[in-house]
């Protein structure tokens, strides 16, 4: 089992830290609910890893850290490689 915890950045004020959520495959990290509704956003390219982080990837080349996962070895996405 792995998890991703979604990341917050430091201007956001927020009450809460998120919690981890836990899944198995590639697709089922696809699936968790803040990724999945990135992937519906307009302008939408691709998600890639770096590291340990999920980054989200528009058209336009604009990106940003959705999150972080416990254990990359196991996702099955691109590795990001700045432009």
């Amino acid at each position: 089992m792995n998890r991703f915890r979604q990341h917050i950045p430091g201007f956001i004020e927020v009450d809460t830290i998120p919690e981890w959520v836990e899944f198995e495959t590639t697709d089922d990290l696809l699936g968790i609910d803040i990724v999945e509704n990135i992937s519906g956003s307009d302008n939408f390219s691709h998600f890639v890893m770096d590291g340990n982080l999920l980054l989200a990837i528009w058209v336009h080349g604009t990106h940003f850290v959705v999150g972080r996962v416990e254990d990359a070895s196991g996702i099955d996405l691109p590795q990001w490689k700045p432009e």
